[in-house]
């Protein structure tokens, strides 16, 4: 499945924004852009105007090997996208590699199972404020970090607008007022009076990135800044780890027992797939034994030699002799051939086999009377 230049532009602003705050791994899935950093301080979920993709998931880790991955394939002529499709059982289908070809180069790269990447699904925290943020505080603040040596900057919000400081090991402090007034977009009579520590590294990418100048915040600390169209989160500093393991921590249990239960099925069917095989094994090895057997039998049965077999004999006190035998149709053929016509061929192998024993048995009376014959005689030695 070829992926369209529109689709495949998407995807590249999803990871040019994700580079900004070291998110290394993303789910884009129908109707959202999912993501999270490693330290987990960050959060990338976009849920509106997500392009409806020609696939239906896609799990982009090691998101720098993909970009110059991209940019080598990308710089010869006839440059296009191969999505290839995992072949397994999974409902929900997914992207497991990528093709990247041009005039002369074929480029792999190999996707991750969205299943396996951590992101919250849903953030469930309003906003409640909207504050623009001037050019000025955001060169303030990367100088004010070297100044202070420190990495964590607060927004502080009153009656009188927002400032923003930092303090260093000795409690020293550096303030900046930088917005004068605050905008309740939650509808609700909500003092604007709040205070909450950030990463001054991560607000300092994104703001440099965001073209609106505005930020928003939630009602339990977090900000949400637009970069590039994409929504970005940053979690509140004091209780970071606290607050994502609150989203993460519900959906992370489930999805665990899921895979551990998949994995116990995987060494169950590994198991019984060994054993299975063996089974097929015996089987095969049986059939072949029957199937040369039957050929056998079926050669000795179509031959043109005429052939009979005792296959067992018994003296029954009552019915005497009791014979069973085997014979091919040429047999049958030689003793029509040699008078013995009778229409039922049972009759006319009984027949042989009784001409057969009379022979057997005057050959026998013929050998001891002539084994008497050669005995000396009385009259021999007189």
């Amino acid at each position: 499945m070829i992926i369209d230049p529109t689709s495949l532009a998407y995807i590249q602003n999803v990871i040019k924004t994700a580079n900004l705050v070291k998110i290394d791994n993303i789910i884009i899935e129908p109707g959202k852009v999912r993501a999270i950093d490693t330290d987990h301080t960050v959060v990338l979920f976009h849920d509106k105007n997500v392009p409806i993709m020609p696939f239906g998931s896609i799990g982009i880790n090691r998101i720098n090997v993909f970009s110059s991955r991209v940019e080598i394939a990308q710089s010869v002529e006839n440059f296009s996208v191969e999505a290839v499709m995992d072949s397994g059982t999974s409902k929900e289908p997914f992207v497991r590699a990528l093709i990247m070809k041009g005039k002369g180069i074929k480029v792999d790269y190999r996707c991750a199972n969205p299943q396996t990447i951590q992101a919250p699904k849903a953030v469930h925290d309003p906003a409640i404020y909207r504050i623009k943020m001037t050019k000025e505080a955001i060169d303030l603040m990367q100088k004010g970090q070297s100044a202070m040596t420190t990495d964590e900057v607060s927004f502080v919000g009153n009656s009188e607008g927002v400032s923003f400081e930092m303090s260093d090991i000795n409690s020293d402090t550096l303030a900046y007022h930088f917005a004068d007034s605050i905008d309740n977009v939650s509808g609700k009579d909500i003092p604007p009076t709040f205070a909450h520590k950030y990463p001054i590294k991560t607000l300092h990418s994104l703001f440099k990135a965001n073209s609106d100048g505005h930020f928003e915040m939630t009602t339990k600390g977090m900000l949400k800044i637009v970069v590039n169209n994409l929504d970005i989160y940053v979690l509140e500093g004091n209780n970071m780890i606290e607050k994502f393991m609150n989203w993460w921590n519900k959906d992370k249990i489930a999805i665990d027992a899921r895979f551990k239960a998949l994995d116990a099925q995987i060494k169950t069917t590994s198991q019984e797939a060994h054993e299975a095989r063996a089974k097929l094994k015996q089987a095969e090895e049986e059939l072949a034994v029957f199937q040369a057997k039957e050929t056998a039998e079926k050669e000795k049965y179509s031959s043109v030699d005429p052939w009979i077999e005792i296959k067992s004999d018994s003296i029954d006190p009552v019915r005497g002799l009791a014979i069973e035998v085997d014979y091919n149709p040429a047999f049958i053929q030689l003793l029509k051939e040699n008078g013995f016509t009778s229409k039922d061929e049972n009759a006319n192998v009984q027949k042989y086999i009784a001409c057969l024993y009379e022979d057997i048995i005057n050959r026998m009376e013929e050998k001891i009377i002539d084994d008497n014959d050669k005995k000396p005689k009385q009259s021999d030695y007189i």
